[in-house]
Parts: structure tokens; sequence; C-alpha cells
């Protein structure tokens, strides 16, 4: 279905103002044109009188020749009148024979007396608009006489609404073609434009994998659509770059190095860390295949991934068979602390449902142990300037790291510190366990479980 296009009726609402302005003005010249035609024909039909008049005036009166001119005139449709005067006003000869021998005291005659060309008059008679043209005669020595010829301005009328019609007529027709060459032509313009704008449209959506196809043109669409390319381009290669960097480190943290463009250094934040352990690993390893090893830690890892990320933490590192997750960086939020519990009750949970699934398979049960503890930390850049990475260093994650052997001792999954239940306010139930003292630390810890 054609789709008239709302820039199409703006263009051509522009050149068809345009057009009616140039048929406006070339309406008045032709006019002018036609009027001034008129009066030219009027004139010669007028100067050719004049020329017989004089002929029969010098060097003999011919009345007759005169009057036998006067009446071939009065045949013609165009000439309401013509007369022939003395150089007294006196009428000589009349189209109307009435007035002949009668003395004109006209304000037409009395100006073409005072005149010496030939001059064109307007006048009213009998309600009819008409234009006299008068010519004065010259003698070899003085004025012998004048010609005057009057026509019906009608004629002129007719004429310019004949011209004015077909004018119109021509401007229907101009603004009607223009209508159509102009929808086909911005229609052309347009098309690609579109195209570029559902493209981006889709980019706005995150579609990277739009189409846009080049143009073979030389204009400025040709060189939108050639930029619009190149942006998609390099929009699919930062989003890859990000999607790859997001599979090594934490989309929030890649989402921070793109938009910071991160140097080394740090920052000092509060924090709370939770450090994931699997139990037993040592004789799963010695018993079971490497493959199978590797596979089953992959599965648990993407676990906790997913719960880490879905409650707004980062995933800091693998510890060999472990995970180091961070809540309250890049940007710390108040309920830091909880959220970190509540991830830790969800990977337990789904462990519990995927240990089920690989016991209905025949293959081993993973179990983990889970340490919480918030502290104050350097958090930011850690490396040399040719290779860094978004880490966390402090004594909270020794700390943390640490508590792995509280939570294999008391035989607990999940151990946290008195720093997380404060942060807590009763929000989770808790159990208290014991006084822990963690190796290389002098003061013991108040840990708890979940009730």
């Amino acid at each position: 279905m054609f789709k008239i296009k709302s820039l199409a009726i703006k263009f051509w609402l522009v050149s068809a103002l345009l057009i009616i302005v140039v048929l406006s003005a070339m309406s008045v010249l032709v006019s002018n044109l036609v009027k001034q035609t008129q009066i030219s024909e009027m004139t010669i039909k007028a100067g050719y009188l004049a020329k017989d008049t004089i002929e029969s005036i010098i060097p003999r009166l011919d009345t007759f020749r005169i009057h036998y001119r006067i009446q071939e005139l009065k045949s013609d449709p165009t000439i309401l009148y013509a007369m022939v005067q003395d150089e007294n006003g006196i009428i000589i000869s009349h189209t109307d024979r009435r007035l002949i021998s009668e003395a004109d005291r006209s304000p037409l005659f009395l100006a073409l007396r005072d005149s010496k060309k030939i001059i064109a008059q307007s006048h009213n008679s009998n309600n009819e608009s008409i234009t006299d043209i008068g010519i004065p005669l010259e003698g070899r020595a003085n004025r012998v006489g004048y010609v005057r010829v009057g026509f019906s301005n009608k004629t002129i009328d007719d004429a310019m609404r004949a011209v004015f019609i077909n004018i119109i007529y021509v401007a229907l027709g101009i603004l009607l073609l223009s209508l159509f060459v102009t929808l086909y032509v911005v229609g052309l313009m347009v098309k690609p434009i579109e195209v570029l704008s559902d493209a981006v449209s889709e980019i706005g959506r995150g579609n990277f994998d739009v189409i846009i196809r080049p143009l073979q043109r030389k204009d400025e669409v040709g060189n939108l659509t050639a930029g619009v390319r190149e942006m998609v381009q390099g929009l699919k290669e930062k989003e890859l770059t990000k999607t790859l960097l997001g599979k090594y480190i934490s989309p929030k943290v890649v989402e921070n190095i793109l938009r910071e463009r991160s140097q080394l250094g740090g920052a000092k934040k509060m924090v709370t860390i939770v450090c994931t352990d699997i139990r037993d690993f040592t004789t799963i390893s010695e018993e079971q295949p490497a493959e199978s090893v590797v596979a089953a830690i992959n599965q648990l890892f993407s676990i906790v991934v997913r719960s880490t990320i879905t409650h707004d933490g980062i995933i800091d590192k693998f510890l060999g068979d472990g995970a180091l997750c961070v809540f309250g960086v890049p940007d710390a939020c108040p309920d830091d602390a909880y959220r970190a519990v509540i991830m830790a009750q969800e990977v337990l949970k789904l462990l519990d449902k995927h240990n089920l699934d690989r016991r209905t398979m025949g293959l081993f049960e993973l179990r983990l142990g889970i340490t919480i503890h918030s502290g104050e930390v350097i958090s930011g850049n850690i490396g040399s300037e040719e290779r860094f990475e978004y880490t966390v260093i402090g004594d909270p994650v020794n700390t943390v790291s640490r508590l792995q052997d509280q939570c294999k001792d008391l035989n607990e999954s999940i151990i946290l510190t008195s720093n997380v239940a404060e942060q807590l306010g009763g929000k989770i139930a808790l159990r208290f366990l014991t006084k822990g003292k963690l190796r290389g630390k002098k003061e013991k810890l108040d840990l708890y479980t979940i009730a």
C-alpha cells in the first residue's frame, strides 16, 4: 500500500507555494502584456487611419475619402467609434454621422490638443469603460487635425480573462504534476532514511545484528548510511567485547570499565564477601575422572554465578573449587549484606535440586560450604599498566576464606560473622553458633548460621 510521506507533503507545499507565487507574478506580467498588445493593435489601426487622413487633407481636403475610411472601421467589432477632427476640434467625419460638424470640447480632446504625441486615455460612457487612442495630424507647417479611435476595454478584459483561465489550468496541471514528482522523488530519498530509522530503533532495543545494505550513492543519504553502518559495526564490536569480557569478569565490572576507562588504583569500600568451597573436593578429584570433575564444577559455578548476578553481586574470582563473590562494588547499596545472605540460601536450594538430578543420573553429589563476612576493603584495578584486574583486597578477604575451616569443623552449610548479622537488622532469623578462632587472628569472632 502506497503511503504518503509527511516530508513529501511538506516539500510539495513549499514547491506549490513557490509555483503559485511565480505564476501569480507571470499572470500580472501577461495581463499587462495583453493590455499593451491590445492598445498597440488599436494604435496601429488608428495610425493607418491617421496616415490616410493626412493624405486626404493635404494638399486638398477629400471628405469623401475620409468618410469612406471611417465607415470601413465601423465594421470592425472591436472599435466603438472613430472620428477625424480639424485643428479646432470640429468633427469632420465620425462613425456616427449625427456627430459630424459638432465641436468637441471634451477633456479627451483638450488633452490631445495639448499633446505632441499619440496618447491613450480611458473614460466611461454609458457604464462602459473605453480606451481612446488619439493621434495629432501634423502638416508641413502646422497641425491640421486629429484622429481618434475608441474601443471597449471589455475586449482587453475578455483577453485577460482567457489568459487567467489558461494560467489557472496550467497552474493546476503543474501543481498536480509537481505533487506526483515530489511524492516519487521524496519517496526515493526517504526510503533509505526510513530503513535507517528502523535500523536505529532495532539498535536502541539492543539488536546489533540488524542488516543495513550499502547505498551506491555519493550524496548526503549515502554518507549517512555509511556512517550508520560504521556505527552499528562499532556498537556490535563493543557489545561483543562486553559479552566476552562478561564471561571473564562480572558484567557490572565490565560496565564500569567501559564507562570510566578504568586505570590502576582503587578506593576503600564497605562490602560483604561470600566465599564458596566444595566439600571433600580432594576425595572427589581422586575418585572421579578429571572430565567429570570439571563438568561438575562448571555446573556448580553456573548456579553460583547466576545467583550472584541475580542479586546484584559480582564474581571476584574463582578459587579452584571455590568462588569469591562480592556485594557492594562497584557501587554500594544499604542492603548488600542482606542480598549476600539471600544469594547464599538460593545457591544451596538450587544445589539440592541439582544433586537430585545428578543422583537420578547416577552421578556423584556435591556439597558446598558458604561463608559470609563484611568489612572494609580496597576495591579497584590491581596489577600493572600492561595487565590488571578488578578485584578487592584486604583483611575481610582473608577472613572470609579462613572461615571455611570453621564451616567444616561445625559442619554447617552457611556461616556468617557478627558484622553481617548486625547489618541484617533481624530481616533473617539467625542462630548463634560459637566464638570462633581463625588462623592468624588474635580475636575470636561471633559466628552465626541461618536458623
